[in-house]
């Protein structure tokens, strides 16, 4: 593939860690699915259950092997889904999330909404779920649930906030 290095239109990584900078540029990665040792192990990520039904209708267990790579590597690059509750301490910070939720039959909890977007693990979207302090008891199954302070009150509330997501990734 290196005719594509020469492209100006991509850019091609070697390594799932290489950061995105260039927006304007369509980014390409190549990897070798049959080469476990490039598999990071410590960072996999778990097989949504639509993902492991479908591993699991390959016959091959290369092809298997293969298409679980697939799905791990698309998930290192693009890293994990940290969600921000919209709910504090039982109420929405802004809106009517609460009436919405209601009609869903959703808790108007940061829990309750957590729940509602589930583990990306099993379907849903979330990684992880960052909540108020005031929720600090909350869980989601297979979301990993971290508090903190979620009052906006001024610039370096709103930018602890985006830290505390950005150290979640």
């Amino acid at each position: 593939m290196d005719v594509l290095r020469g492209t100006p239109a991509f850019i091609v990584h070697s390594a799932t860690n290489d950061p995105v900078r260039e927006l304007d540029r369509a980014h390409v990665w190549f990897w070798d699915l049959d080469s476990v040792p490039q598999l990071d192990t410590a960072r996999r990520v778990v097989l949504s259950a639509n993902e492991r039904a479908r591993a699991e209708r390959l016959r091959s267990p290369r092809l298997r092997r293969r298409f679980e790579a697939r799905c791990m590597l698309v998930r290192h690059v693009l890293g994990p889904v940290v969600g921000v509750s919209p709910i504090i301490s039982g109420a929405p910070v802004r809106g009517m999330a609460d009436k919405c939720l209601a009609a869903l039959d959703v808790p108007v909890t940061a829990a309750g909404v957590g729940g509602l977007l589930g583990a990306r693990s099993a379907g849903g979207i979330l990684d992880t779920w960052l909540v108020d302090d005031a929720d600090a008891g909350a869980t989601v199954d297979g979301v990993r649930v971290r508090a903190h302070p979620l009052w906006m009150t001024d610039e370096a509330a709103t930018l602890a906030i985006v830290q505390a997501a950005l150290e979640m990734t």
